[in-house]
């Protein structure tokens, strides 16, 4: 959404493909299997078939693309261990906004997967988030 506004004044990101060119290539931690190209090519990227197919529906909607809009300071939080969105699509997210200029954190949770669960790391989660809001919205 920030990619396309400036109309808030804060943001935050938590476990969120970015890029879909890199989201589709990406393996598994086993090395093994691809689980992603499934769901750009048919499941949530619709990408309607490979990125050689359909490279601007895949640039189109990848946000990383569009990061030189991006004036809304924003907060980007992965779990390490996330095998649904490799925290690398965040991360690709913090270099491109650091080196833009733009305000950004970068949060990865050591020992989490796609959903922080962990009570500490949830105490942490949502104090940085509160925390986060208003500092950029008083």
């Amino acid at each position: 959404m920030i990619v396309q506004t400036t109309r808030f004044k804060a943001a935050v990101e938590d476990a969120g493909p970015s890029n879909l060119v890199s989201y589709y290539s990406q393996l598994r931690k086993s090395g093994v299997t691809n689980y992603y190209i499934g769901l750009t090519e048919a499941g949530q990227g619709a990408g309607g078939g490979t990125p050689w197919q359909f490279r601007d529906h895949y640039i189109e909607n990848s946000p990383f693309f569009f990061l030189d809009r991006v004036k809304t300071p924003l907060l980007i939080i992965a779990g390490a261990l996330d095998t649904t969105v490799p925290p690398e699509q965040g991360e690709e997210v913090f270099v491109g906004l650091r080196r833009l200029g733009t305000e950004v954190t970068y949060v990865e949770y050591a020992d989490e997967g796609h959903v922080i669960t962990k009570p500490a790391n949830l105490i942490d989660y949502w104090t940085r988030i509160v925390s986060w809001f208003d500092t950029h919205l008083k």
